[in-house]
């Protein structure tokens, strides 16, 4: 069992580009769970990402913006909840002056099945 102070991790954030910054301190045979967050662009680039094996769900802690999905967006806000099916191309958009904070769990397809 783990049990950490979303305080502390949000510390331990580390960059991944400009925009994101993240830390998966949760990991186990099929998963992986942790934090990241989106720093507000000037201008919103056209890259999505795709998890192709993995399904991912997405709990907005603080924050606000947008997911944008192939050909649709949804706004964001604390309190949410996303599911995003493997395969889905996607992308989270902070908008405002602040970050948009998320804990993340990716949910891997092919991990073992509960009983």
């Amino acid at each position: 069992m783990t049990i950490i102070r979303l305080s502390l991790l949000r510390e331990q954030l580390k960059p991944i580009n400009p925009e994101m910054s993240a830390i998966t301190p949760f990991r186990g045979e099929g998963y992986r769970a942790g934090l990241v967050s989106f720093q507000p662009l000037a201008a919103p680039d056209d890259r999505f990402i795709t998890h192709a094996a993995s399904d991912v769900i997405a709990h907005v802690l603080e924050g606000q913006g947008r997911l944008r999905l192939n050909h649709s967006e949804v706004d964001l806000e604390p309190d949410m909840l996303c599911h995003i099916p493997a395969g889905v191309a996607h992308d989270f958009v902070a908008e405002g002056h602040a970050p948009m904070l998320l804990f993340y769990a990716l949910i891997d397809l092919e991990a073992p099945k509960m009983l």
